[in-house]
């Protein structure tokens, strides 16, 4: 998967993994340290248009979803928490 990009709504993926570690109550630097990546790295995922696909596996997996659950809106999210 080396130098595959995703480009994404940056809105829904940078919100959505935020929320995820606002679930499991984490800074960048704890996640970054679970999945053997930099902060910079995830801070970047949050906030930019573009990662790749071994990037959101690796937070993917981290925390449980599926790498389509990090690019869903937020509002699902919550709609899918709640049930």
């Amino acid at each position: 998967m080396k130098g595959v990009s995703v480009i994404i709504d940056n809105k829904s993926k940078g919100n959505n993994i935020r929320v995820y570690r606002a679930m499991k109550n984490i800074s960048q630097k704890e996640l970054a340290e679970a999945v053997g990546l930099t902060q910079q790295t995830i801070s970047r995922a949050e906030n930019s248009s573009a990662m790749s696909l071994t990037t959101a596996k690796k937070i993917a997996d981290y925390f449980g979803v599926g790498i389509d659950d990090i690019f869903l809106p937020k509002n699902t999210i919550n709609t899918c928490i709640r049930s």
